[in-house]
């Protein structure tokens, strides 16, 4: 790499000629260009504080993504369990004066039937029950913290002021949030993941019911 006097920066032995204007944007400018055209990341250069706490608020998005995730695939099992009860409620009309007849097996598969469906019905709405976790007391971000700690916004903005401009205790409240809401997500999801393999076994012990119930 070399330089003219004129701010325009060569590659060698690439044959790669950039018009940079050195003398308006400085060498941190010039390879920012420079990796920004080939998609590289230079070691060297240091993220800006934009730029750093731009990529904490991109990481903290992706966790309430996550936690908005894991309520849409709860919310989905409990609206498939709503269809097969429905579809068990008009197919059942026939056969409830047979159920005297039933062998006790088959009373041991609904029983079964009925727990593991109540089970999955739990976790699937435990992911939607509210979580207000906060290891931070004076959290800037968190809405419990601003609510209870500051009587008014002008005390609020006030700490705001003093908290935004402090790097450090900047980084600190995002990551706390970061931290708290991917304990969240972690928790949702494995709610969430139990309600599913439970779904499934409930579909099977229905599907099994179903073929006895045909051979009975």
């Amino acid at each position: 790499m070399a330089e003219d006097t004129q701010g325009t920066i060569f590659l060698f032995p690439c044959g790669i000629q950039f018009d940079l204007g050195l003398t308006e944007v400085g060498r941190e400018g010039c390879l920012r260009k420079i990796s920004d055209y080939f998609r590289i990341k230079l070691p060297s250069m240091a993220l800006s504080t934009y730029e750093k706490y731009e990529q904490y608020w991109h990481i903290l998005k992706n966790n309430q993504e996550m936690i908005r995730f894991s309520e849409v695939k709860a919310g989905l099992v409990i609206s498939i369990y709503g269809i097969l009860f429905s579809v068990l409620l008009n197919s059942s009309t026939g056969i409830r004066n047979e159920v005297v007849d039933w062998p006790w097996y088959l009373f041991i598969m609904i029983i079964m039937f009925v727990l593991v469906t109540l089970l999955s019905l739990y976790f699937a709405f435990k992911c939607f029950r509210p979580r207000f976790e906060n290891k931070n007391p004076t959290s800037i971000i968190y809405f419990g913290d601003i609510v209870s700690d500051f009587r008014e916004y002008k005390s609020y903005h006030a700490f705001l002021e003093k908290t935004v401009i402090d790097d450090y205790e900047m980084s600190i409240q995002l990551a706390e949030q970061i931290h708290t809401n991917s304990s969240i997500a972690r928790r949702k999801f494995q709610a969430v993941s139990k309600s599913i393999k439970l779904l499934l076994v409930t579909i099977f012990i229905l599907i099994l019911l179903v073929a006895l119930l045909v051979i009975v």
